[in-house]
Parts: structure tokens; C-alpha cells; sequence
């Protein structure tokens, strides 16, 4: 019997745009799919920093800011917590929302077996799902439920 996509993901990374949420929310977000089932979640959201201002999470939580300070000069990637999670496989990455370019270069290199866009319009997902429920729960609620429609 094959088991749905959902069931036989373990590891999930999700990319989300910061800049409107705040860090209970992007705990939330976190939370709502190991709720769910997801043994290992990860967040990478975009933060814009302010001068002399830190990230509003510690590194045991797997939620990782990407900032302006996440990148070289040259645009290279120099934040060890975020070539770490580029080392790593993931069964799943959701991308939630339009996220800025330099998300989605992340999201290219990120090993992952499936992508998954929520409500953002991006090429690079495998799947891409809509909908206007605005609440974490809600949505985790409707992937889980579509994701196990869909059969490896």
C-alpha cells in the first residue's frame, strides 16, 4: 500500500517572508506542523535588520533570519547556521507567500525531494496550492489534508 506524501515526510523546511509576522507567529508556523506530524521542521524567513539589532531567535529553536547579514559582499552566503541547513536533505520545503529573490536562491540550493508553493505564483514549486485562510492552523489544516490526497 503506498502512503501519501504526507505521511512519509519527516523533515520539512519552510521559507517565508518575516518582514510581517512576528516572532510569535513564526513559532506558531513552526509548531502547527510538528502538531501536525513533521518530526523535524525548519524556518528560514527574511528579516531586514535594524542597526544594532539582533534576531529574535536563539539557534535551538530551527528558526533561522535571513538578513542582509547572511550574505558577503559578493552576495555569497556567510551565516554558518544557513550553510548548515544547506547541507542537510529535507522530505519537504514550503514556501509561503511572494518571498525576495534572495529566498529563492536559497530555495535553489536547498536539497529537498519536494516543493511546495502556498499562495505565491514561483516556478521553482513542484506544486503550487491556493487558498484564503489567513491563520497558521487553518492552512497547515488544508495542505495536510491535500498533501495526503496525493500518493508516491
Amino acid at each position: 500500500m503506498s502512503r501519501s506524501i504526507f505521511e512519509s515526510t519527516k523533515s520539512m523546511i519552510i521559507l517565508t517572508d518575516g518582514s510581517n509576522l512576528d516572532r510569535k507567529e513564526i513559532l506558531k508556523l513552526k509548531t502547527e506542523w510538528e502538531k501536525a506530524g513533521v518530526k523535524k521542521v525548519t524556518v528560514l524567513y527574511s528579516y531586514n535588520l535594524k542597526k544594532n539589532e539582533g534576531t529574535p531567535f536563539n539557534q535551538n529553536e530551527k528558526i533561522i533570519p535571513v538578513t542582509q547579514k547572511s550574505f558577503s559582499f559578493f552576495r555569497k552566503i556567510k551565516d554558518l547556521n544557513l550553510l548548515k541547513i544547506l547541507s542537510k536533505n529535507f522530505d519537504m520545503m514550503l514556501i509561503f507567500g511572494d518571498v525576495d529573490n534572495k529566498m529563492l536562491r536559497i530555495a535553489k540550493k536547498i536539497k529537498t525531494e519536494l516543493r511546495i508553493g502556498i499562495n505565491n505564483q514561483n516556478d521553482l514549486c513542484d506544486i503550487i496550492l491556493k487558498s484564503n485562510l489567513s491563520n497558521h492552523q487553518s492552512i497547515v489544516t488544508f495542505v495536510v489534508d491535500v498533501l495526503n490526497k496525493i500518493k508516491k
